[in-house]
């Protein structure tokens, strides 16, 4: 028999797994695909794989960060220049976790695939998208004495909003 989940339990899942995660996830393929996309065409056109990569990651980097502040989150009245610097942060990190994970569970798996695959997966719930949310494209703070909805609070402008009507 399995537990039951509290409710606060389910508040809390219903507030990683909202709306913005599922921008965050379509914000994070088309990334992906960029990356993909401008790396393979740069090889093509005679780049070494090693510069064709890195400029693949940072034209996929560029994508992710401009449709995450714009977008997926919705912080774009935030500082851009904090926000950059927090993403590279996270984006260096997400990096490291990765290149270390995989070879580190492929020592168990004995499969490159799957260790490649679950430790992605991991990052990205575990790292990418609780502090992409909640570190880089966190609502600012209002100076001390001023008053008024906090960016990306509830009734502020910056509430999630369709792409399309008014």
């Amino acid at each position: 028999m399995l537990p039951q989940v509290g409710s606060g339990m389910r508040r809390a899942l219903a507030r990683f797994f909202d709306g913005a995660f599922g921008r965050y996830a379509a914000t994070s393929a088309l990334a992906t695909g960029t990356d993909f996309a401008f790396a393979g065409s740069l090889h093509s056109a005679g780049m070494s794989a090693a510069a064709a990569t890195f400029l693949g990651c940072a034209a996929g980097g560029v994508v992710s960060f401009s449709l995450s502040r714009r977008w997926t989150f919705q912080a774009g009245a935030g500082r851009a220049l904090p926000q950059v610097g927090r993403f590279l942060f996270v984006w260096a990190t997400s990096a490291l976790l990765n290149s270390t994970g995989v070879p580190v569970l492929l020592g168990f798996l004995g499969s490159f695939s799957v260790a490649w695959g679950f430790v992605r997966a991991a990052v990205y719930l575990g790292w990418n998208y609780p502090l992409s949310r909640w570190f880089v494209f966190a609502p600012e703070q209002l100076p001390e004495g001023e008053t008024g909805p906090i960016a990306g609070s509830p009734g502020s402008e910056l509430e999630p909003r369709p792409l399309s009507g008014p």
